[in-house]
């Protein structure tokens, strides 16, 4: 099965508007893998109406970025940067692995990731507003 769907440029199953025509060889495996991988993270589609993908955009996106903008931060406690590292580290290894396996139409997979960006935001926002507030004083 997973093979099949490697060899027929299988992207998002059951979504065929994102298969990718190319030759079956390593460095191309690679390439699609790494197309998979950045799919992973994608919040919008198509066939989506134009308010999910609205939704979408301002729940995914925010959290994105937040997440990515913990790794920049430099005045964070040890606790917190481990908290941070492992968040980023398990999103980063299930999205890995669901490159490697197969990616599912509805974008279910997506779901056991949201807690951790979740708490990535909650990180944030207790920095931010430590700045905030010693800014004011």
């Amino acid at each position: 099965f997973l093979n099949d769907n490697l060899k027929e440029g299988v992207v998002i199953i059951d979504r065929a508007y994102h298969n990718v025509n190319y030759d079956f060889n390593f460095f191309n495996t690679i390439k699609i893998t790494i197309i998979k991988f950045i799919y992973f993270f994608k919040f919008f589609d198509a066939e989506f109406s134009l308010i999910h993908n609205f939704v979408n955009f301002f729940v995914f996106f925010p959290l994105y970025v937040i997440s990515i903008s913990l790794i920049f931060i430099k005045k964070i406690s040890l606790e917190d940067q481990n908290i941070i590292f492992f968040n980023i580290l398990f999103i980063v290894s299930f999205s890995v692995f669901h490159a490697l396996t197969w990616i599912d139409y509805d974008w279910r997979y997506r779901g056991v990731i949201v807690l951790p960006l979740f708490y990535n935001m909650t990180i944030f926002l207790k920095y931010f507003s430590i700045k905030l507030m010693n800014g004011k004083n």
